[in-house]
């Protein structure tokens, strides 16, 4: 797992676990390339957007390193909704592609259909298509956080203390991005807030923060534009949103943790 997120690699590791997947992390696609070792993986994930080296260009060095020898599935997951962008993981070596925000069945289903191709056939269901490239985001627009996706792998795992593990490595992680953000924004760094926004679009749409993901997405696509003149109130909104979201989950996850384990 290629990913320079804390919290998508949690939520995603929490996914592939219990289906007796040992999952390997990397921060970078530059540890993805220095990890990989043909014959070791059946699979790789590769987020597209990472520091040091990109998903795109670790592929092509994973492809080169594989030199003929047994070829290994490498998917694409990317918050990138741009046209052209599947284009570009195939032409790079990947084979597949995952939309974020995904839903928790359709992770497991991509990484099924890879693992175990022969056991799958059937198209793909209501749940599915929500995490297409284009599509819709499935809350309500006036959701602060949808918790459903977090508590949906609580149940499967029989504990609740997930929802509370993730919520605190969403929070911590994306405070410090809000940071980097104003950062960049006040420096008027195109390629850094770009950068930026896109991972806070990416873990918010992962974590149910639906205002957040809402804010982050208009902001990249404006920005992506060469419009930087409205990044100062993003980041300011994007904070006043933080703390919304960290209110939400006081009362909805931390204080009931309090409370059980009280």
């Amino acid at each position: 797992l290629a990913e320079d997120n804390a919290f998508n690699r949690a939520l995603i590791e929490h996914v592939l676990e219990p289906m007796g997947c040992q999952v390997d992390k990397a921060g970078s696609g530059t540890e993805a390339v220095k990890a990989f070792k043909p014959g070791r993986y059946d699979l790789v994930l590769m987020d597209c957007q990472m520091p040091e080296m990109d998903g795109l260009t670790a592929t092509r060095q994973i492809r080169r390193i594989e030199a003929g020898k047994s070829r290994v599935p490498v998917v694409a997951v990317t918050a990138s909704t741009v046209s052209g962008v599947r284009r570009a993981c195939l032409d790079a070596g990947m084979d597949d592609f995952l939309a974020k925000p995904f839903s928790l069945g359709r992770l497991r289903k991509k990484v099924l259909e890879w693992l175990l191709p022969s056991i799958d056939s059937e198209p793909p269901d209501a749940d599915d298509r929500k995490s297409e490239p284009g599509a819709a985001p499935a809350a309500p627009q006036e959701l602060v956080v949808d918790l459903s996706r977090l508590e949906e792998l609580a149940r499967e795992a029989g504990t609740p203390q997930i929802v509370e593990e993730l919520s605190i490595i969403f929070l911590d992680d994306v405070a410090k991005r809000v940071v980097a953000l104003g950062i960049a924004a006040q420096a008027r760094d195109q390629r850094a807030y770009l950068y930026v926004i896109h991972a806070i679009k990416g873990a918010s749409g992962n974590f149910g923060a639906v205002r957040m993901a809402r804010i982050a997405e208009a902001s990249e696509r404006q920005a992506k534009h060469g419009d930087l003149s409205q990044v100062d109130g993003a980041v300011l909104d994007l904070g006043r949103e933080l703390e919304a979201v960290r209110a939400v989950l006081e009362r909805k996850v931390f204080a009931r943790s309090s409370v059980e384990s009280a």
